[in-house]
């Protein structure tokens, strides 16, 4: 059975019983492409031959949460491999049992960088993957019910939390809950030695797991304005980038006069935490975005991190 099928026949039977926000936006097109193409690029041979025992992995057991996460971090390391090959000559850097490596090389006017991928996913996942399964089998039950007692329409809501940790705070109009949450879920995975081989970009996949409370061509910005409301709304993806200890952070308000005051940031960016990090790009809906400080004798890079996001999905800070 060819691999989309075989995802197809995963996709289908856990809709049968749930919902698993992990795989929903998996596109079967492109795992066709991963595996008509597995023969000319090894990238794809080598991202096909782990797909493969983990899709039937997954359908031996719709609960093997570890394994759907992996089906996931899969194909969208593949699907960011692709989309940098399309602009980018790239390669591959094979791990080493002694040292940490970043994930890719990328040569641009003629000079090499490096990319190191990191993959987020929802907060305390397995306990919220089984939570969500549970939560939309019981919905799809009482629409069931609803239909059977002769109602001609039928609703039911599931309540989907993924920044939420049991007794930790949980606000979901909350710019600051964001950026707290993903700076801690960037930086615990951040290893010096995969930032040492030359110039490298720390590229954040967040694949649609972690929403922004906006879109990220505002979340890119320092602040960006409701114009309606005329408030200013502090940018998740710019302070996860670059806010420092003690910035003032606003949030949505609902009525024009309204208090916007989201508290303070106690977490430093990623970029100013570890300043070997020379850009970061976040993968959100297919597309990257880009934040990077301009820097004596960094133009190139600026340049690359530019073209690669498109001029319109990147933000240049003057460096402090």
């Amino acid at each position: 059975m060819a691999l989309k099928d075989d995802l197809l026949k995963l996709k289908q039977e856990i809709n049968s019983v749930g919902m698993n926000v992990a795989l929903k936006d998996l596109s079967n097109d492109f795992v066709d492409k991963i595996e008509s193409e597995k023969d000319q690029d090894n990238q794809f041979c080598a991202i096909y031959s782990e797909l493969k025992p983990l899709i039937q992995k997954a359908l031996e057991n719709f609960e093997d949460y570890e394994s759907i996460i992996e089906i996931k971090n899969k194909y969208y390391e593949a699907f960011i491999y692709s989309k940098l090959k399309s602009l980018l000559q790239i390669k591959k850097i094979n791990e080493s049992k002694t040292e940490k490596k970043p994930d890719f090389s990328v040569t641009f006017r003629g000079r090499e960088y490096f990319v190191e991928l990191k993959s987020l996913n929802m907060l305390d996942g397995k306990l919220k993957h089984r939570t969500i399964m549970e939560n939309s089998f019981n919905g799809k039950i009482e629409l069931e019910n609803q239909i059977s007692s002769g109602k001609r329409v039928a609703s039911n809501i599931v309540l989907i939390q993924p920044y939420h940790v049991p007794g930790k705070e949980y606000d979901p109009s909350s710019p600051r809950m964001v950026i707290h949450f993903l700076i801690d879920k960037i930086c615990q995975n951040i290893k010096k030695d995969q930032f040492s081989q030359g110039e490298t970009i720390l590229l954040v996949d967040l694949s649609g797991q972690l929403p922004l409370l906006n879109s990220p061509e505002n979340s890119i910005y320092k602040t960006y304005k409701d114009y309606e409301l005329k408030n200013e709304i502090s940018g998740e993806l710019w302070h996860v980038a670059l806010g420092k200890i003690g910035d003032n952070l606003h949030r949505p308000i609902k009525f024009e006069g309204q208090s916007s005051e989201d508290g303070r940031l106690i977490k430093n960016g990623v970029l100013v935490e570890f300043p070997f990090i020379k850009g970061i790009i976040f993968h959100i809906n297919n597309s990257l975005y880009s934040i990077v400080e301009l820097k004596e004798k960094n133009s190139d890079l600026v340049d690359l991190l530019e073209y690669a996001s498109e001029k319109c999905n990147v933000v240049v800070c003057k460096s402090s």
